[in-house]
């Protein structure tokens, strides 16, 4: 009868169990937890669960880094070794298959009690004290049992949650990647496929407002009217100035040279005067005003007709991106519906939830039934020794469920850790992905961007066009650098442009004396008899006191400089200390003022002054033609800068759309962040996953290692407490027969122990006197003949 009860409750929970594995099966209870990626919360990865989880590869893998996916990976294989993983669940298969013999064989040693097993043969209890330790130690491992299926209940939630944590992470690396990353320089698929149709638009507009504007800037025109400019410069240099038929000393000093060019190579009196400080060298003033804005005129509208010139390819290059990543985005978009497709799968959820839920739950509601009977067997209460066989059974199928669970969670915890040892390692080391047996594109997209410039528009096509706009936004930038400074540039440059004028106009008004100055005023010199400089000095010194000088500073003390530049007539006051330049700007004021100076000195000098005038005037007249046509120059230029300034105002749309840094195309297809996306994908995986799967691989472990000794316990327990009830029974059976053997003649008693089959082992016996016998010697003797009667038993 109780085999019968058994093996129903084994067939009943059986079909419950095939019953939970169909996939229309929906299991309706509270204690199911429902989440979503927006209810999880953000995946938080510390560093002591890196360290945890590495440490956990490290001794699954056996601290090798030597791995069959890595040999998979990289070619050198055909197929994954299913073999070395499968290795690793063979433990558990074994001991599945010992599992399974063992069961069958107490069962056929408890139904049968052959005489082979010593294991029942041994199991002779005839007291509650002979299984008492037993007992306790059967209640220790239930104990151990319950704190593990409490822990794997608790745990599986977080089993599950994290499984939905890989999926959410999967969807949001596919989110990003189809639809931007906050703070980073992607914009996702979506709005780069969009930006490029705006490139394609902005691209006609800027093609047309090319060949209507720019078109009007006269450049070659503007670089014409410069080279002519500096040829003027340049034929100032060229002009020989001669003084009474001899080269002016100033030009023979390289003054001109050093004007023109900034070239000074001969170091005479004109360099110790420090008469160069007055000058500045023209040809650098001119390309300081001009080279930059030029240039940069140039190179604006060089690069804008190059893109005009190359719309076409433009284009084709643009729309080849646009089809492929719309393709991607196509791809992407079929695989995140896929992957909320498998959040949202109640069925599956339900399924994992309701497995693990169901074997902890088990194995709580039986290892709590289990000591509750064994409770009641410590307190001599043999009413649920049923319990124990039923638990025992139960034992068996929770058993049975748990090694194929540890079969599974051993081979996904194993393949786990090599994927996950091998992902950590292509995303840090970029020879490792090189080495991957992939397809060349995919290994391209991977290399750049996570060990590239994360360009990923140059995977998809020739990215040429978009090195065109940059060279036109930087020659842009450099055109407004440079009109910005050029009105700046411009009015210093004319400013030392009049300087240098005004120099050149002192010596053309005999401001400065075209001479050397004199070695030595010793008189009788016969060299400076014939300067110029001496004889104003000296010989032209009139009776009034009247003096002729260069400078100011050589005005004798006590007499009033004169300054004829002025145009100022000549002051009463004698003595005066009158400027060389009176010779140009007051002639026949000066020959009636210096009327009692030496005459013959005063023609000398006023012959010398007077060549040096006419010399210096093709110099002068040069000079402000240079200046004048400088100002024609920049004012031509002016106008086409400010054309060109209109010119870039209208083509902003087509720039902000390729190179704005917030907006533009460039600024969306960095695809560097895909390194942060995988890693919260591989921390999901490798770390959260990894642990928690290793967690209730252990609970699993433990619960059914300490359920298949519990099989041995209690099956040892159950059969002692059914002989200490046959014992019993017995004994009280003996003893109402010793009560009625006493009652009658020994003769008859001969007779009744000869034909009594349990009794006839000691029918030699001598009975006891009957005054004699006491109850604890019945039962001695009970147990004496019950133990002689098993043991005939088992010989036969």
């Amino acid at each position: 009868m109780k085999i019968k009860i058994v093996a129903i409750l084994f067939v009943s929970l059986l079909v419950l169990l095939i019953q939970f594995n169909q996939q229309d099966f929906t299991l309706e209870t509270t204690s199911v937890k429902y989440v979503s990626c927006e209810d999880l919360d953000e995946l938080s990865v510390t560093d002591s669960n890196l360290k945890a989880s590495s440490q956990l590869r490290d001794f699954i893998n056996g601290g090798s880094a030597d791995y069959k996916i890595r040999d998979y990976m990289y070619g050198n294989e055909d197929s994954i070794d299913t073999l070395s993983v499968i290795l690793n669940a063979l433990p558990w298969a074994i001991m599945f298959v010992i599992f399974i013999f063992s069961f069958i064989a107490i069962n056929f040693c408890y139904s049968d009690c052959c005489p082979c097993c010593d294991f029942c043969r041994c199991e002779r209890a005839k007291h509650r004290k002979d299984y008492f330790i037993l007992i306790l130690a059967s209640i220790f491992i239930c104990l151990i049992q319950v704190a593990f299926s409490i822990a794997g209940i608790i745990q599986q939630f977080q089993y599950t949650d994290s499984i939905l944590q890989i999926k959410c992470q999967a969807t949001k690396a596919v989110g990003d990647v189809q639809y931007g990353v906050p703070g980073y320089p992607w914009g996702g698929f979506t709005k780069l496929t969009s930006s490029l149709e705006n490139v394609t638009l902005k691209l006609n507009d800027f093609v047309t407002q090319t060949n209507t504007q720019v078109k009007n800037i006269k450049i070659d025109n503007i670089k014409s009217s410069y080279q002519s400019l500096q040829s003027e410069n340049q034929q100032i240099n060229q002009i020989n100035v001669q003084i009474n038929g001899k080269q002016s000393y100033y030009v023979s000093q390289q003054a001109l040279n050093y004007l023109v060019n900034g070239i000074s190579t001969n170091q005479g009196q004109f360099v110790q005067n420090q008469q160069q400080s007055l000058v500045t060298n023209q040809t650098k003033v001119l390309e300081t005003i001009y080279d930059g804005i030029i240039n940069a005129l140039q190179g604006v509208i060089s690069n804008s007709t190059q893109i005009v010139n190359d719309q076409q390819s433009t284009t084709d290059a643009i729309d080849q991106s646009y089809s492929k990543i719309n393709d991607a985005s196509d791809n992407l978009i079929k695989y995140k519906s896929n992957i909320d497709d498998a959040i949202d799968n109640k069925q599956l959820r339900d399924a994992i939830q309701g497995v693990l839920l169901s074997f902890f739950g088990y194995a709580l509601f039986v290892s709590l039934i289990v000591i509750l009977a064994l409770a009641f067997l410590l307190r001599d209460k043999n009413g649920c020794n049923i319990c124990l066989c039923i638990g025992n059974w139960l034992f068996a199928l929770i058993i049975f469920c748990g090694y194929l669970l540890c079969i599974y969670f051993s081979i996904q915890v194993t393949f786990q850790s090599q994927s996950c040892s091998f992902i950590y390692e292509v995303i840090t080391v970029d020879t490792t992905l090189n080495q991957i047996d992939i397809d060349g594109d995919v290994k391209n997209i991977s290399q750049t961007c996570l060990f590239g410039n994360g360009n990923l528009l140059s995977i998809y096509t020739n990215t040429s066009w978009l090195d065109s706009v940059n060279k036109l936004n930087n020659s842009i930038n450099t055109f407004t650098n440079a009109a910005s400074n050029y009105n700046t540039q411009l009015a210093s440059g004319t400013s030392l442009l009049n300087n240098n004028k005004a120099f050149i106009n002192k010596l053309a008004t005999s401001v400065l004396v075209d001479e050397v100055e004199p070695s030595s005023y010793n008189s009788g010199s016969q060299n400076e008899s014939f300067n110029v400089k001496f004889q104003m000095s000296t010989k032209l010194a009139c009776s009034s006191g009247d003096q002729i000088v260069e400078f100011q500073n050589n005005c004798t003390s006590g007499n009033s400089f004169y300054d004829a530049s002025t145009g100022q007539d000549f002051p009463s006051t004698i003595p005066l200390c009158i400027q060389s330049c009176a010779f140009f700007y007051k002639p026949s004021a000066m020959s009636s003022r210096l009327a009692t100076c030496d005459s013959q000195s005063f023609n000398n000098v006023s012959s010398f002054l007077n060549t040096q005038n006419q010399g210096w005037k093709p110099v002068l007249n040069k000079q402000n033609q240079l200046i004048q046509d400088n100002q024609d120059v920049s004012n031509n230029l002016t106008q086409n800068v400010t054309a060109l300034q209109t010119y870039v105002v209208s083509i902003q749309d087509y720039l902000k759309v390729t190179t704005d840094p917030t907006s533009g195309v460039l600024s969306q297809v960095n695809c560097s962040f895909v390194s942060k996306s995988i890693k919260r994908v591989s921390n999901a995986f490798c770390v959260d996953n990894l642990l928690v799967s290793y967690q209730i691989y252990i609970f699993i472990a433990m619960i059914s290692t300490c359920m298949f000794i519990s099989t041995f316990t209690l099956f040892r327990i159950y059969i002692n407490v059914n002989n200490i009830k046959q014992f019993e029974k017995y004994s009280t059976q003996e003893a109402e027969r010793h009560t009625d053997f006493q009652q009658v003649p020994l003769q008859e008693q001969h007779m009744q122990s000869i034909n009594d089959p349990h009794i006839h082992v000691v029918e030699q016996a001598q009975p006891l006197p009957q005054s004699n016998l006491q109850p604890n010697q019945i039962s001695q003797r009970v147990e004496y003949v019950y133990n002689s009667q098993q043991q005939q038993v088992q010989q036969q």
